[in-house]
């Protein structure tokens, strides 16, 4: 097989950021996919319907090449959101729905919920909000970690999505039966087993590309690399297994979301390095790569990059079609996105390398 053709995929996370940086990596999103859900953990944060529709149309300024192309955007669920304007915004459409960070467990959640127990704790303002998404039929994403366990302990970073599934997830479901829940970028074993036990129309989950295409050992491999540095973090070789076999499942409530985090070298090579993978470039491509490798180019891969994610947030499938062309190639070149004073702003896209012998070599190309 030399051609694969399939109707034109949904990106169900993505990270656009803003300024030179959205304008550099938008476009790259709205080359592949119909549609994409634009991340609210902005500085600010977006948390208002009127927010929103702003940002949207910086969207649409950043990929006008690409007139068809829609972008939706997510509520950041804060402390003190207000109830009233999330339902109106939900209604009217400015908002798709709301977001959950766990507060200082990932970029920009300095914002986030404090205290998780308001999520299912009948009184309080987080729990009201979640109610309104539900009156709205909208989605509530979760970032499935929390850095200290109910009792205040610390969580080991490897185990903080595990705890999320064995504790928050059952109250949460318990407390809104009827809301509709995105587990955001699985990593893990202990998630893949609960979304196989209750996974279904109110109960979804997205898989990255780079936790399919990797583990733990590869962010060890010759030393630490930064580049596959993210959040929540690549957990070992037996939760990648549990990943693809839930993935080969063509389980309706599995789809596709890539988290392409762009992060400036500087601050991702840097001591403290920021957390994410950047893989807006060739997102397609990357998950091509995953079922060429250890699944099959068929069906179950259009189901997961294009059926199911719309669905699952209320859209209809494109009509339309692309096609990937057998074409090996490599990751090339840096992303610049800006020149100033201090010289030029880039991002290592992932798979690349300085070295052409280590750029990942890909055996997909979509035209």
């Amino acid at each position: 097989m030399n051609t694969f053709t399939f109707q034109r995929p949904f990106e169900s996370h993505v990270h656009g950021r803003d300024g030179h940086l959205l304008q550099a990596v938008a476009p790259l999103t709205a080359r592949q996919f119909w549609g994409a859900i634009f991340e609210p953990n902005l500085k600010p944060p977006i948390t208002t319907g009127k927010q929103a529709r702003v940002y949207i149309e910086r969207i649409k300024a950043a990929t006008a090449e690409y007139p068809d192309f829609q972008a939706f955007v997510l509520g950041y669920l804060t402390d003190s959101l207000d109830v009233e304007d999330l339902y109106e915004s939900l209604l009217d459409g400015s908002l798709l729905g709301v977001k959950f960070y766990p507060r200082g467990a990932t970029t920009n959640s300095d914002s986030g919920i404090e205290d998780v127990r308001s999520l299912y704790t009948s009184g309080t303002k987080q729990f009201d909000c979640i109610n309104a998404v539900v009156a709205a039929d909208k989605v509530i994403q979760l970032h499935c970690e929390l850095n200290f366990r109910l009792d205040g302990s610390e969580l080991d970073p490897y185990d903080k999505e595990g705890y999320f599934f064995a504790e928050i997830m059952p109250r949460l479901q318990e407390a809104h039966p009827n809301a509709k829940f995105s587990c955001e970028h699985l990593t893990t074993a202990e998630a893949v087993h609960y979304m196989l036990k209750n996974g279904g129309p109110n109960l979804g989950c997205s898989i990255t590309a780079h936790h399919l295409l990797h583990d733990r050992r590869d962010m060890f491999r010759g030393g630490l690399r930064p580049d596959l540095f993210c959040l929540p973090v690549l957990k070992r070789y037996e939760h990648w297994e549990a990943l693809i076999a839930l993935v080969s499942g063509n389980h309706s409530f599995v789809y596709a979301g890539t988290d392409s985090a762009p992060h400036d070298r500087r601050t991702k090579e840097s001591d403290c390095c920021s957390g994410g993978v950047f893989t807006a470039h060739a997102a397609i491509e990357f998950y091509a790569e995953v079922f060429y490798r250890h699944l099959h180019l068929g069906p179950g891969f259009e189901n997961f990059v294009s059926v199911h994610g719309p669905k699952f947030y209320g859209f209809e499938p494109s009509d339309e079609s692309c096609t990937l062309v057998r074409n090996p190639w490599t990751v090339d070149d840096e992303l610049h996105y800006s020149i100033n004073s201090d010289g030029v702003d880039s991002i290592r896209p992932h798979g690349y390398s300085k070295n052409p012998e280590e750029r990942m070599k890909l055996t997909w190309k979509l035209v």
